[in-house]
């Protein structure tokens, strides 16, 4: 973790008691800086840095990030977004339509030196591109680069049209170009697709070829259309390194569909609704996070309207300043969510498929339970509901701690002071000022207080 508040959870090795989950109070905590590139992790469910450690994706969408901002403007964000825990940004290398003068920069420069021709690429656009992508990695962030956002349903908003007139071979020329162009850079994730899962799949398989080929460890995805599952639609392309999950829906039975393929492959949340945008509320952008990575998910992505075009071309009006939307309720929630789960292995957590944690009538009621393979410790996400039923014969040993954490402040305090492993199921009760959503985190102690006192 960076120097954004990092919060301090109980460890599940055995070495302290319960009602330890806090904020730590100084928020200076420096750890090893994370040493790009990224890898997928040996067991195929999460990403890993250079030094083998997890990498939590916390991300961003901030898809007009190269085409709308100066440099400079760039610098301001970044460094907003760093300071708030993000470490991931989807971006679109090149703009069709949502920024303010597509498809030239902010500096007036083309993509292309003959227009839509990708196969004529103009070097002072991408030299801009590369120093917003340096900057971005200098500051800790992957960026999920998306080489030609191919937009929805053959629509003005992408790329598609003019990929299909160029064809594979030059698409390949252009895919061949950005990945040397910036070989320098180990911060990138390939991203192709964009809302749409294109009818012709030799274009994109010709992009993500030619990069294959040209840096055979990039990592690569696709950003497809809601609700499709990535690695199926996907299965024949070797180049495919990651999952993704797109839904406006109950983000964490999407992401279960996806792991319920065993694809082997990473699942990441790619988007869900954005912040002001179709009447999403915070505590939904909460609910879907929270959902993925319980669900088994490496991370998600937020999204915030303006910040994802940066006032450029606007999908949903705004009279708000995407400056005046870095410290939205959204991105405040987003910090906490990574700061809780950072302070976890939350690597190790499966989702409760048995149901040995939380009772049918606790995941019926919308509850989200996931626990370590040697059940030491679980975390239960509880939306709108009032009790949770909880069997403690789920885990290995005990006495078992309660804690309570709430994912809108970043505070917690204990839920019980101990209870043992092998009794009955309970219902456990939020506190009467307790509102909203909560986290109950459940982990074995090393000694039981009352017996300890």
């Amino acid at each position: 973790m960076t120097s954004f508040a990092i919060l301090l959870i109980r460890s599940v090795i055995p070495a302290c008691l319960c009602g330890m989950l806090a904020m730590a109070a100084s928020g200076n905590e420096e750890t090893m800086p994370t040493r790009f590139s990224l890898a997928v992790s040996a067991d195929k469910t999460h990403l890993v840095d250079k030094n083998g450690r997890p990498f939590f994706i916390n991300g961003d969408a901030a898809w007009s990030l190269i085409a709308e901002l100066t440099l400079d403007e760039a610098e301001h964000y970044l460094q907003d977004r760093k300071a708030r825990g993000f470490n991931a940004l989807l971006v679109s290398l090149i703009e069709h339509h949502y920024s303010s003068n597509p498809p030239n920069n902010i500096y007036g420069d083309p993509p292309f030196t003959k227009p839509d021709s990708f196969d004529q690429p103009d070097a002072a656009y991408f030299n801009h591109a590369h120093d917003v992508l340096e900057r971005a990695q200098a500051l800790g962030f992957v960026v999920f680069l998306a080489p030609s956002y191919i937009g929805v349903n053959y629509g003005s908003d992408g790329w598609y049209r003019e990929m299909v007139e160029n064809g594979p071979e030059s698409l390949s020329v252009y895919a061949d170009f950005v990945v040397r162009r910036f070989a320098d850079l180990d911060n990138i994730i390939w991203t192709h697709g964009g809302d749409w899962d294109a009818p012709d799949k030799t274009l994109i398989n010709a992009m993500a070829e030619a990069i294959a080929a040209a840096d055979p460890d990039a990592l690569q995805t696709v950003h497809s259309n809601r609700d499709t599952v990535t690695a199926d639609l996907w299965k024949d392309a070797s180049w495919l390194d990651i999952d993704t999950a797109y839904t406006y829906g109950d983000t964490a039975r999407k992401v279960q569909e996806h792991l319920r393929g065993d694809y082997g492959l990473p699942v990441i949340l790619i988007e869900s609704l954005y912040e002001n945008e179709r009447g999403t509320t915070t505590q939904m952008l909460r609910e879907a996070a929270y959902g993925a990575v319980v669900a088994g998910a490496a991370g998600t992505f937020f999204g915030n309207n303006p910040i994802w075009n940066f006032n450029g071309r606007e999908l949903f009006e705004t009279d708000r300043a995407w400056q005046e939307e870095l410290s939205s309720p959204g991105a405040q929630s987003m910090t906490h969510m990574r700061a809780f789960f950072e302070s976890i292995p939350w690597w190790k957590l499966r989702a409760d498929d048995s149901r040995g944690l939380c009772g049918f009538l606790s995941q019926r009621s919308g509850n989200r339970c996931a626990a370590t393979q040697d059940r030491r410790l679980s975390v239960i996400y509880m939306s709108r509901v009032r009790s949770i039923q909880v069997s403690p014969e789920g885990f290995a040993d005990g006495p078992i701690c309660g804690d309570w954490y709430d994912p809108r402040t970043g505070h917690s305090h204990v839920a019980f002071e101990s209870l043992h492993a092998g009794s009955n199921r309970i219902d456990v009760r939020p506190d009467a000022s307790m509102e909203d959503d909560w986290l109950l985190v459940l982990s074995v102690c090393e000694t039981d207080p009352f017996t300890a006192n």
